[in-house]
């Protein structure tokens, strides 16, 4: 069902439910539709038809389990082709299936989803030992160990939110949230394994993400990019990256999608190669903003030849180009010009809807300086429970700027 032209999940937790909106956009929590989840297992290939008895799934910011309940459902459809004894699935779930979340409460709701699973499938009252951790993931040390990588992690802004403890924000200066969680993708699956990420869509092209962009397209094979608005009740878009951890061949081919979440169907793919997104400056995906070819200027130029000369006018510009919100730009942008009414401490961002002579202004985030790190070591994962340490759980300060 749709509410404020956002879908509404039916299953959405009475704990989220019972956030107000703008305390979950603090958070960044907004747990992914059951619909999306179905969509990402079958990208990546996680269904019941293969052999899911030694693929290990790790969702490192888990919130209430969605993904892991999406995965243990597919397990449990799985052992029961195979014709396993009801011991075995719950061994296989046990095993394979592993999520992390600094929140209790949310870890609470996640372990309850599985074990009403594991309940329903083998007819036990017992609730099972589950692989589900009140921890901060990014804050412990890994090491490739997981088939399957699946997450929607939390997005805080590094303007509001100081995730200067973190090792790679440190080497790296500024980083939101969900550039960590990409980063991770990258070091703990396997290669081979597989990676479904959904992020917020300045991913595609913000500055500060060119490192990760850079590093994505040369270490994995992106099989699919799916650019998807009123998937949250956020003002950001969002961008789900299917990818399997292995270099991609010199022509292959990206399918990308750009559309307004449907959970029926899912709007027509077009191709674009691997290597023309990695010729972009600084990595950018460009070539999903636009599926028209020629310049903007080429186009408006063509509109005025093909009409007749007397009925010749000009035309709004929402007929060439589709407008949407503009983008933050970065400190050292050479379009940065000051603004002789901001004060010293404010900035605002302007973005104007038609192309005009005024002068383009933007905030201009603060440098996060770096401090100690406070990452924490936790054990590989294995097949018995793991002993990792709760690290601190990332609190977002309060916004001073709007964007």
């Amino acid at each position: 069902m749709q509410q404020a032209g956002v879908f509404k999940d039916e299953k959405i937790g009475w704990y989220e439910a019972s956030l107000p909106l703008m305390e979950r956009k603090k958070r960044g929590h907004f747990s992914t539709p059951s619909a999306l989840v179905k969509r990402i297992l079958d990208a990546c290939g996680y269904t019941s038809d293969a052999n899911l008895s030694q693929v290990r799934v790790l969702d490192p910011a888990c919130g209430s389990g969605n993904f892991l309940a999406g995965a243990a459902q597919r397990v449990l459809d799985f052992g029961e082709r195979a014709q396993l004894a009801r011991s075995e699935l719950v061994e296989l779930v046990q095993r394979n299936i592993w999520g992390f979340d600094p929140d209790p409460v949310s870890c609470f709701l996640a372990e309850m989803q599985l074990s009403s699973l594991l309940k329903a499938a083998t007819l036990s009252g017992n609730t099972p030992n589950l692989h589900i951790h009140q921890a901060d993931s990014l804050s412990l040390d890994w090491e490739p160990c997981v088939d399957l990588f699946l997450a929607n992690p939390p997005y805080l802004a590094a303007k509001n939110n100081d995730l200067s403890g973190y090792r790679l924000a440190q080497q790296r200066g500024q980083a939101d949230s969900y550039l960590l969680f990409l980063d991770l993708a990258m070091r703990v699956t396997r290669p081979g394994g597989w990676i479904g990420l959904v992020l917020p869509d300045p991913v595609l092209a913000r500055l500060n993400a060119a490192r990760e962009r850079a590093r994505l397209l040369k270490q994995v094979t992106l099989h699919s990019l799916w650019h998807l608005s009123g998937v949250f009740a956020a003002e950001v878009g969002a961008v789900v990256l299917i990818a399997q951890n292995t270099p991609a061949q010199s022509l292959h081919q990206v399918a990308w999608v750009r559309g307004r979440w449907q959970p029926a169907a899912m709007t027509e793919a077009q191709q674009v190669p691997q290597s023309l997104f990695l010729s972009q400056p600084t990595a950018e995906l460009r070539y999903l903003l636009s599926s028209e070819g020629g310049t903007l200027l080429d186009r408006l130029r063509a509109s005025l030849d093909d009409a007749p000369a007397n009925e010749r006018r000009f035309a709004p510009l929402s007929e060439f180009v589709t407008i949407s919100r503009g983008e933050e730009l970065g400190r050292e942008s050479p379009y940065i010009t000051p603004d002789i009414a901001m004060t010293p401490a404010r900035a605002t961002a302007r973005v104007a809807p038609t192309i005009q002579p005024a002068r383009a202004t933007a905030r201009v985030a603060p440098t996060i300086q770096s401090t100690r790190a406070t990452a924490r070591v936790a054990p590989t994962i294995q097949s018995t429970r793991a002993n990792a340490r709760v690290a601190p759980t990332i609190q977002p300060a309060r916004a001073t700027a709007r964007v």
